[in-house]
């Protein structure tokens, strides 16, 4: 372990250490103050603290590390386990050994006051990444409460921002009771989720989670929009956009309390969108690619429907003109049939007239005695109107038979002359 900041000047808030040293056995010790507290985590669940009270320790747990980071410290371990809340009142010191008597950390009697410890894995500012005071070169700390850049290795971009994350995360898990992504699982899943997934916001976190903060005492969230923003603020996964520095972060959670503006904003819609994009890129890219396949076949298709809504025009015109051109002829037909109709009409009054004439020609004809002339006409009058009169009349020009006048008694046998002038009859 390592000792605090600056053990002559000590913050209330940071463990003091007076004195260290080694036992004769080999074994190295350190005097420091002795705190009868519990873990922050579990002070402000068992006594069941409001928004107000539990803020106003987050604020002093932010500047003493803001005290550290002052004087070239980085903690790289803050977790609710490394803080304790004592509320006893402490009048006199523990005694120093070898050190300056300092004056012990002022309390209020009754009042909580939470102690930061356990710097043994603290880095100094200012030193390369080869001069850690954590010795090692591996990445150290709690990993659910590691930022980005400390859990991915990164050990020449951890600076006091990596601090300011692991004070959100503590925030937003005293006000949840959840972490702000999932945090179980392999190493590597873990990694994955601090550096790309996106914590909950911490309202509907509340909601989700039978932990939250007074969560079993009401039913309504105690904190508004305001303290959500200033708790994704310290947990933006760049450096560049969190806090940049825990006495930034506590100044904005006292103008909280003093019902202040805040100086957080929430992320533009611009911000979250290219987020969303980087952190989504494979299955947005295949879903570019799918929208730009579909994009490519509606264009085709509008092509070839609007193609095909030129042939269908066109059918739609040519059968309109068969429509018409069949209309026309069955016009042009009817009046044909009409006109031969009439003309039928017209040839069969002629033909009748000329049957008529016939008859009269042939029954003047018979009156006159001339029968040759009576039988040409008739024999030249039209057969289909030959009629009873046509019948009559041809009986009357008829002489193969003939009634012989002036015979009293019947007659068994005929015989002419040889002139044919005469006949005799026995």
């Amino acid at each position: 372990s390592r000792s605090p900041p600056d053990a002559e000047s000590p913050d209330p808030n940071i463990i003091s250490i007076y004195h260290s040293g080694e036992t004769p056995d080999g074994r190295q010790f350190y005097v420091m103050d002795y705190v009868d507290g519990v873990p922050l985590d579990r002070y402000v669940r068992d006594r069941q603290l409001g928004l107000e009270p539990t803020l106003s320790l987050l604020i002093d747990v932010c500047e003493g590390i803001q005290y550290a980071h002052q004087r070239g410290m980085i903690h790289r371990d803050l977790k609710p386990g490394n803080i304790l809340v004592e509320e006893q009142a402490s009048d006199s010191g523990a005694s120093r050994i070898g050190a300056a008597s300092v004056a012990p950390p002022p309390s209020v009697s009754g009042a909580p006051v939470p102690r930061i410890l356990d710097f043994g894995l603290a880095k100094l500012v200012d030193a390369p990444t080869d001069r850690m005071v954590s010795i090692s070169q591996e990445v150290v700390g709690t990993l659910p409460f590691m930022s980005p850049e400390q859990a991915t290795g990164r050990q020449d971009e951890v600076d006091t921002r990596t601090d300011v994350y692991a004070l959100g995360v503590m925030v937003y898990c005293l006000l949840t009771g959840e972490y702000p992504y999932p945090v179980v699982g392999s190493l590597l899943e873990v990694v994955h989720n601090i550096t790309d997934t996106a914590p909950m916001p911490p309202i509907k976190k509340w909601h989700a989670s039978p932990n939250g903060l007074r969560r079993k005492m009401s039913k309504q969230c105690p904190f508004d929009e305001d303290v959500q923003t200033i708790v994704l603020k310290a947990l933006a996964k760049e450096p560049d956009r969190r806090y940049q520095s825990a006495g930034d972060l506590a100044k904005d959670l006292r103008r909280y309390l003093q019902g202040e503006a805040i100086e957080a904003r929430s992320d533009s819609g611009w911000y979250v969108f290219r987020k969303t994009v980087r952190r989504y890129r494979f299955g947005l890219g295949v879903a570019a690619a799918f929208m730009l396949l579909i994009a490519g076949s509606a264009v085709g298709l509008l092509f070839m429907y609007r193609e095909q809504g030129v042939l269908l025009t066109e059918v739609k015109t040519q059968k309109e003109r068969a429509v018409e051109s069949k209309r026309v002829a069955e016009v042009a037909g009817e009046k044909e049939k009409i006109a031969r109709g009439i003309a039928d009409e017209r040839a069969m009054e002629a033909q009748r007239q000329a049957y008529l004439a016939s008859i009269g020609a042939a029954d003047a004809a018979l009156r006159a005695g001339d029968v040759l002339a009576a039988s040409r006409r008739l024999e030249l009058s039209a057969e289909p109107l030959r009629g009873w009169e046509w019948r009559h009349l041809m009986t009357l020009v008829d002489r193969s038979t003939a009634t012989l006048a002036g015979a009293n008694a019947a007659a068994n046998d005929v015989a002419f002359t040889s002139e044919e002038s005469l006949v005799a009859a026995a």
